[in-house]
């Protein structure tokens, strides 16, 4: 679900912008008069150009600031089920990043990673609220349960790790599903599809910190 409300706040706007853009062709071809190379034309092509421009941003601020908010609380839940998924945080930062593709300074895309995140972290808590409540009053279990959890994911033997990554996806997913999924990735890279870049990110994130710790694993891993 994170990686849902991402791919919506990446692709939130562009409809809007596209129809607009096709109510402006047609009223060029509705009065042939205001082509655009006419004074006129010209006049209607930068007010068009600018109305879009400003109404594409509000909608997409609104659009994203909502399905930012719903990302972050699923980035938490997640977070809250397995501690292994603590890489879907990266969606927060890179969603935040839009700001800047929507006029805003950059300061904003701090401002918004750090609420985000922080959210995010509050979910996580209102889903374990044992681990605040250990941290102040039995810090020993507490060292002891993430001891434990540090000890499954130990980082060693990445090569073996690779291999073993890659055995279990194809006995997992089937080698048919994997080569779909690669033949996607690479059509989606070449088109460009900015809708995709959660996705993508994720994926490599995720993969990447399995084959550091997969090495020598079983088969629920």
């Amino acid at each position: 679900l994170a990686v849902y409300f991402a791919m919506r706040c990446m692709q939130s706007g562009t409809a809007k912008f596209e129809d607009r853009s096709s109510n402006f062709e047609d009223e060029l071809c509705r009065h042939p008069e205001r082509s655009e190379g006419s004074p006129c034309g010209i006049e209607m092509l930068r007010y068009a150009q600018h109305d879009t421009m400003e109404t594409g941003n509000r909608q997409s601020a609104i659009g994203n600031w909502q399905f930012f908010w719903w990302m972050c609380v699923c980035c938490g839940a997640a977070l809250g089920t397995v501690l292994s998924s603590w890489p879907i945080f990266v969606l927060i930062p890179l969603v935040s990043l839009q700001s800047v593709l929507m006029n805003r300074r950059f300061g904003s895309v701090v401002r918004r990673t750090v609420a985000g995140a922080a959210v995010a972290i509050g979910v996580y808590f209102i889903t374990n609220p044992y681990v605040l409540i250990n941290a102040f009053t039995n810090r020993e279990v507490l060292k002891s349960n993430f001891g434990n959890s540090l000890a499954m994911y130990e980082i060693a033997r990445v090569g073996e790790g690779f291999v073993r990554v890659v055995q279990l996806t194809i006995e997992g997913a089937t080698l048919p599903i994997l080569a779909v999924g690669m033949i996607a990735l690479v059509v989606a890279i070449i088109r460009k599809n900015r809708t995709a870049i959660p996705l993508i990110v994720v994926s490599v994130a995720f993969f990447l910190q399995f084959v550091l710790i997969g090495a020598g694993k079983p088969a629920e891993y």
